[in-house]
This record gives C-alpha cells, sequence and structure tokens, in this order.
C-alpha cells in the first residue's frame, strides 16, 4: 500500500497524551478506510501506548463517515461484526487492556491489520460490481 495520504494529520498531544487529528474528513469509503488506518498506523508508532487515549470516534475516519446521526449500523465494521462501536474487534481489546505495554501494542496491531483486511475485502466487492 502506497504512503497514507491521511497519516500526516494525525498528531501526538503529549500534554494529554491523546492522539489528535488534524486534516480533512472522509468524502467517501475509501477515504474513511484510509483515515482508519492511518490512525492505527500512527498509534502503532507510538513509543508507548500506556496511558494513550486514542481519540476514539473523533479520530476514526469510518466513524467521520458513517456516524453522523450517532448510528453505526452502516459501517464496516458493524457489518462485519454485527455489533456496534467496534465490538467485537481488536479495537475493544486494546480499549479494554489494563494498560500493558505488550498487551497494548498486540491490540493496535490487531487493529492495524483487522482494518486492513477489512479494505481490501471492501475493494475486491467493489470491484465485482
Amino acid at each position: 500500500m502506497p504512503t497514507n495520504p491521511f497519516l500526516k494529520h494525525f498528531k501526538f498531544d503529549d500534554e494529554n497524551a491523546v492522539v489528535r487529528y488534524k486534516g480533512p474528513e472522509p468524502k467517501n469509503i475509501k477515504e474513511a478506510f484510509l483515515m482508519s488506518i492511518a490512525k492505527w498506523e500512527f498509534v502503532c508508532s507510538l513509543k508507548t501506548l500506556e496511558g494513550v487515549n486514542t481519540g476514539y470516534s473523533d479520530t476514526c475516519g469510518l466513524c467521520l463517515y458513517y456516524d453522523e446521526d450517532f448510528s453505526c449500523s452502516c459501517c464496516p465494521i458493524s457489518e462485519k461484526t454485527g455489533k456496534e462501536d467496534c465490538i467485537r474487534t481488536p479495537h475493544e481489546d486494546f480499549t479494554n487492556a489494563c494498560g500493558d505495554e505488550e498487551e497494548l501494542r498486540k491490540y493496535a496491531k490487531q487493529e492495524l491489520a483487522f482494518l486492513k483486511e477489512l479494505y481490501e475485502s471492501h475493494l475486491k466487492k467493489t470491484k465485482r460490481k
């Protein structure tokens, strides 16, 4: 995958230990996926994950694209898992982790892989149509 154009818009606020996104909102599903993938690429690149707030839906391209009415039902993640709010994904595991660096990093990498796989699956479906 070429360099993700959304990656450059993610920053880490050291003072508050939170991931911030300062860039354009996604205009289509492709951009929504790329922004969500960029978020987790950024999270995985951080030196430490203990105590980090990932920004949740404020930094998720899929949330920004699909959650205008605060309903996840059309999001590809929700369609895959049958649940809203990223339940049954590595994101849920990351959020519920007890702060152990190794565990957090494992779940962050799993979330990134999950999103990339879901994006690839989406691309294959749209090519068949």
